[in-house]
């Protein structure tokens, strides 16, 4: 499968008057009709703006909250109390689906990063990404009414 980027898609002036579409796949310019290469084009810059949203959640994790600690603190944490949160968040974990589970797991308790789980799973990284805010946004939902 090709990985699109910014520079697959091109838009080429004829004389100033025809436009001419392309998207470069693996390295071969495609000639393309125009609503082809506006999907593509969209599709592209959707999946980079959820990638961004995404990853910004992720980030949130090392943000400190009001006790010092971050979400990864709390998950790596020793005392018997810290121990019980940990237990409780991965019996939540636990209830996710397998995909998400899975991910969840290589990255709060192996401390494997977004791409070594890519790579592992042969997923791409804005999946494992999209796993992760999904577990996350799940978890502080459970953190905000424990009994739901």
């Amino acid at each position: 499968m090709s990985e699109y980027n910014r520079n697959s898609f091109w838009v080429i002036k004829d004389d100033n008057v025809f436009s001419h579409y392309y998207i470069k796949i693996d390295g071969v310019m495609i000639s393309v009709s125009e609503e082809v290469y506006k999907v593509c084009r969209n599709s592209y810059t959707k999946i980079m703006r959820d990638l961004k949203r995404d990853m910004n959640i992720l980030l949130s994790l090392d943000r400190v909250n009001t006790n010092g600690h971050t979400l990864l603190d709390n998950l790596r944490a020793k005392s018997d109390e810290e121990q019980e949160i940990i237990y409780l968040l991965k019996n939540r974990i636990s209830t996710f689906d397998n995909k998400t589970k899975i991910i969840m797991e290589k990255y709060f308790f192996e401390d494997k990063t977004i791409r070594e789980i890519g790579k592992e799973l042969k997923i791409a990284k804005s999946t494992v990404a999209y796993h992760l805010t999904k577990g996350i946004k799940n978890l502080k939902k459970f953190i905000q009414n424990p009994g739901k």
